[in-house]
């Protein structure tokens, strides 16, 4: 009796893990593909004979130009893209070890 209650409480479970464990992993490769895309779509600050060309959107729509805070958040986008980017990479890179280390013909890891 205890032992049919316990195969229908696990038959349950299986959907409900396997349900939770496709939202990580699409949790996971969105955060991925945020940093891909915060690289993408960044603007960039040109250089050009040692000196940044400020963009002309910023020069008609202000009086004052801060250059150290274009700087900053230029850094601060490539920083989040890093992070996103290379963060992603490495919690897919643990989230799908064991398939990738059996593709690669490595030992497998214990369930």
């Amino acid at each position: 009796m205890q032992s049919q209650r316990a195969q229908s409480q696990s038959a349950m479970a299986k959907p409900q893990t396997l349900k939770r464990s496709g939202v990580i992993a699409a949790i996971l490769w969105m955060l991925f593909v945020g940093g891909l895309t915060i690289q993408g779509f960044a603007p960039r600050l040109e250089i050009q004979h040692r000196a940044f060309i400020m963009p002309e959107g910023l020069i008609e729509h202000t009086k004052d130009i801060r250059p150290d805070l274009i700087v900053q958040r230029e850094r601060a986008m490539q920083w989040a893209s890093g992070l996103c980017t290379l963060g992603g990479a490495l919690a897919l890179a643990f989230w799908y070890r064991r398939p990738l280390a059996e593709a690669l013909q490595l030992k497998k890891f214990p369930n």
